[in-house]
């Protein structure tokens, strides 16, 4: 038992007082085993062992009471975190929405005669989700917290496309999914492959790669695709891996 003793004084004061009431235990066993054992050094023994009972007794109280107090902190650092990741969504998503604030001025009686008002404000944001899927980590709950944040904001249009876009999440990562293995990152590794065969080149490898057309706002004819440049295999590859996670 005494090779023990160390390790159990890690554990700080809870620790030390099973050592002490072990050693305690011995000595009054091994003053009652006398033939006439002192009854003063008993009577030292027992008080002893009563305030080790007391020590417990308090560590025991304060371990409960620090668990009581540290879980509202807990939860409200959970909160804050939650609130945080909501403004920066909302933050990319009015980003994106900034780009394309002209196209709905394109639906007029001069414009495509396919497509209202509401349906080319659903599009914007349909291609600001797929654009920033991986600041929501590709997840319906995160997408909808940011979009929240932005009606509390003064979007009142995010309010008008919020359930249909939350329920179009799946369809528009595993698109995106799709996109990114199959045109985004085969065109970075191309145009990289390209840089590495030209040592005199000091620029930084990127492609420009068309976008598929669940993030269109208007419709295009083949050959006139939008187009986004894609920069970083890294960001590609922790996008990917994001959305397999979520998908899952």
């Amino acid at each position: 038992m005494l090779e023990h003793f160390p390790n159990l004084l890690k554990y700080g004061i809870s620790g030390l007082t099973v050592i002490f009431a072990f050693l305690t235990f011995l000595l009054l066993r091994q003053e009652s085993q006398k033939s006439n054992p002192n009854p003063g050094i008993l009577a030292t023994v027992r008080l002893f062992m009563g305030v080790c009972f007391l020590s417990a007794l308090v560590v025991a109280a304060a371990t409960f009471f620090e668990r009581k107090t540290t879980g509202p902190e807990k939860t409200q650092s959970d909160e804050e975190l939650k609130y945080a990741l909501a403004r920066l969504i909302a933050g990319r998503l009015e980003g994106s929405l900034d780009e394309t604030q002209g196209k709905a001025a394109l639906v007029s009686e001069a414009g495509p005669v396919d497509l209202d008002r509401d349906e080319i404000n659903y599009r914007r944001y349909r291609r600001a989700v797929f654009l920033n899927l991986l600041d929501m980590q590709a997840k319906q709950q995160f997408l909808q917290d940011g979009m929240e944040m932005m009606m509390k904001r003064g979007h009142a249009d995010a309010g008008k496309v919020l359930t249909r876009i939350v329920n179009e999440l799946p369809d528009i990562r595993t698109q995106k999914l799709r996109w990114l293995k199959d045109e985004a990152k085969p065109a970075l590794q191309k145009a990289i492959e390209a840089l590495h065969s030209n040592p005199m080149s000091q620029s930084q490898a990127s492609a420009k790669v068309a976008l598929p057309k669940i993030a269109w706002i208007l419709n295009h004819k083949p050959g006139e695709e939008p187009t986004v440049i894609v920069t970083s295999l890294a960001i590609l590859d922790e996008e990917i891996e994001a959305i397999e996670k979520a998908i899952q």
